[in-house]
């Protein structure tokens, strides 16, 4: 937090042991998935801006489709990603 003069960096995961995280997506918390999906419905029916707005999303849409095809290409992909 650079506001409290608190340097932000990576965490230390020396303690940890390959293999700890979950590759099963089904391990993963929903939470933030449904407090997305309650603020786009709260954003209808009160015809508001969701926190999250179309352009934000394709934004995300978009880096995933750079990680696919660049895995698939096995090479760096620029943006904005091409079909």
């Amino acid at each position: 937090d650079s506001k409290r003069g608190k340097r932000i960096g990576p965490e230390d995961h020396s303690h940890k042991k390959l293999g700890d995280a979950s590759s099963d997506p089904t391990h993963f918390s929903s939470e933030n998935h449904k407090l997305q999906i309650k603020d786009f419905i709260e954003a209808i029916n009160k015809d508001k801006e969701p926190l999250v707005n179309g352009i934000e999303g394709r934004k995300s849409l978009e880096i995933v489709r750079a990680i696919y095809k660049s895995g698939k290409a096995s090479k760096p992909i620029k943006f904005p990603v091409s079909d």
